[in-house]
């Protein structure tokens, strides 16, 4: 009688397992987006001015808002080539992951 009850739940459980309902991963609170810091005043654009499920900006978490910082030489339109990205990563190493990126204009063009 044991195996008949242990058969019948492993059947059932494969059988919810093959036809449940699949849902995907919950979306993370992150955001990205392109900043000019040139001027003089920076302003903090939390997610939650882009997704209703985002974080405001006091419930951001104070290590998200800092990362490294890498300055790559970009040309007159501020953009920067792969050329220069990789001649940093063979003078400094690999680009970190979550790392801040600016350009910076050759001196020659300032």
């Amino acid at each position: 009688m044991k195996w008949t009850t242990f058969s019948i739940f492993c059947i059932f459980y494969l059988a919810l397992m093959l036809f449940a309902e699949r849902r995907p991963a919950p979306a993370l609170h992150q955001f990205s987006a392109a900043y000019d810091l040139s001027n003089e005043m920076t302003v903090l654009h939390a997610p939650a001015e882009a997704q209703d499920n985002g974080w405001t900006a006091a419930q951001i978490p104070p290590q998200r808002l800092v990362s490294p910082l890498v300055r790559l030489e970009a040309d007159a339109d501020l953009q920067v080539s792969l050329q220069e990205i990789v001649r940093y990563e063979k003078e400094h190493g690999k680009i970190p992951p979550g790392a801040l990126i600016v350009g910076r204009r050759f001196p020659s063009e300032l």
